[in-house]
């Protein structure tokens, strides 16, 4: 919310009043200039660089290709040790493994999970530790099924896909531990 200088972050309840008293809806980022203008994205091997576009005529002649090549690592394989992520090239895989690296990813919210109040489900969701007595409790409830158990989507909402030797489940988010646990892995390969 904008009004007179000042940006404010508001709950959605709150949306009605702050409109009646003059705010508008507006984000702090609007008319910021794009790092990007007037630049232009190439490529080269696993390399990508913005570039000014008088510039690219040399760039490409020395082999560089326009776009942005998000792709680099689709061959790759995603390992991680000690909390850091690394992609990998097949052939090396036995060898990091012998290392204690380990075939799968971190996440930055590991031994996080993102729930909500269903005393106030008009309230944004939020995160909580795994161990969070609230969530333990049942208080608070995952976030992945508000919408469902506020009947606003169908069963599959929420539903993480899981893979194992060319079998692909969904699975709900509380169980996928023990699917982990069991050898499966997160995706649809």
């Amino acid at each position: 919310m904008y009004k007179n200088g000042e940006y404010k972050t508001i709950k959605k309840i709150e949306l009605n009043d702050y409109l009646k008293d003059g705010w508008e809806i507006r984000n702090k980022c609007r008319g910021r200039i794009s790092p990007t203008k007037g630049k232009i994205w190439i490529y080269k091997d696993d390399r990508r660089l913005c570039i000014n576009k008088s510039l690219i005529d040399s760039y490409v002649n020395d082999g560089w290709m326009v776009g942005r090549n998000v792709h680099p690592i689709k061959n790759f394989i995603g390992i991680c040790k000690n909390g850091i992520n690394k992609y990998i090239d097949p052939s090396e895989l036995d060898e990091y493994l012998d290392d204690g690296w380990e075939k799968r990813m971190t996440s930055r919210n590991k031994g996080m999970i993102t729930v909500y109040d269903p005393n106030h489900p008009e309230e944004k969701s939020f995160s909580v530790s795994i161990n969070d007595h609230r969530y333990l409790s049942g208080e608070l409830k995952m976030s992945a099924f508000k919408n469902y158990n506020n009947g606003k989507c169908g069963p599959c909402k929420g539903l993480k896909y899981i893979h194992k030797e060319n079998q692909i489940k969904r699975v709900s988010p509380e169980l996928i531990q023990q699917y982990l646990d069991d050898g499966w892995l997160m995706g649809m390969k």
